[in-house]
């Protein structure tokens, strides 16, 4: 008879969380980025750079990769310019403005990057597709950031560990960076199914599809969420019967989503 044994959660430093990336040395930068380059080239309102003040301790330019020393050709066309892509370390000092920091610092550098947000032992890795502003000439829009939500490096989960992994450089043939990036794409999509499904599962072909049923998960755990607190306000025992009924078609229907992820 074969029995299962639970995976226990891997404890790693930040030095081997970083050797996951399969980055050449050749493309280590390791300078340190100043927080003026970001006031002076970013159109921070004072708002935001209050919050680059207070929540931000400094940010590491860790590794620059580019057709020279990682062998990726660079990739243009009208619509969007993937010509290098970079690797930045944030090191906060505290977590709950992560978030928007992280859409701060994607949407001030036009380039593609890979950013890792890190306080105390958790890291949070985030990506921004990005493209032409058809509105602003030779201005970039960051259309879409894909983050990871924290990962303890104390106690990574099989599931963290296969996501990781799964953005190293050398984990596929990439043709050109939008290809690299699109390879990243898939791993922060597939990562976020798994937190819905419990399964880990990366599809370089579907993303789009699965972008879509991950939308229709979080509406329907948002409504649930929203309906569980009006009950706990409810008075009347017919209203909350009601309720109850509304939360359990939402589940069905939120169970036929994660089948479909």
């Amino acid at each position: 008879m074969k029995t299962h044994t639970k995976k226990m959660p891997t404890d790693i430093n930040l030095e081997d969380f970083l050797g996951l990336l399969r980055i050449p040395q050749e493309c280590y930068v390791g300078k340190r980025i100043f927080k003026k380059l970001f006031y002076d080239n970013a159109r921070f309102n004072s708002s935001d750079k209050k919050a680059f003040q207070e929540h931000l301790d400094y940010v590491t330019w860790l590794y620059a990769l580019k057709p020279d020393n990682i062998g990726i050709k660079g990739y243009a066309d009208q619509e969007r310019e993937y010509l290098e892509t970079s690797v930045l370390m944030v090191q906060l000092k505290e977590s709950k403005s992560a978030e928007r920091l992280i859409k701060l610092i994607h949407r001030a550098i036009p380039y593609p990057l890979l950013l890792i947000c890190r306080f105390q032992e958790a890291v949070m890795l985030s990506i921004a597709l990005k493209r032409f502003n058809l509105a602003e000439k030779g201005a970039i829009l960051a259309e879409e950031v894909l983050s990871s939500g924290w990962i303890n490096l104390n106690a990574v989960s099989p599931n963290e560990m296969t996501f990781l992994k799964s953005l190293a450089i050398d984990n596929r043939r990439y043709l050109n960076f939008l290809e690299l990036y699109q390879g990243w794409e898939a791993s922060f999509v597939a990562y976020a199914c798994s937190k819905h499904s419990g399964k880990l599962k990366i599809e370089y072909c579907h993303n789009a599809e699965r972008k879509e049923l991950l939308d229709k998960c979080l509406y329907f755990q948002s409504e649930i969420n929203s309906l569980r607190s009006k009950i706990k306000k409810e008075t009347q025992m017919n209203k909350k019967v009601e309720l109850n009924t509304k939360i359990n078609e939402l589940k069905l229907q939120y169970n036929e989503c994660v089948k479909k992820l």
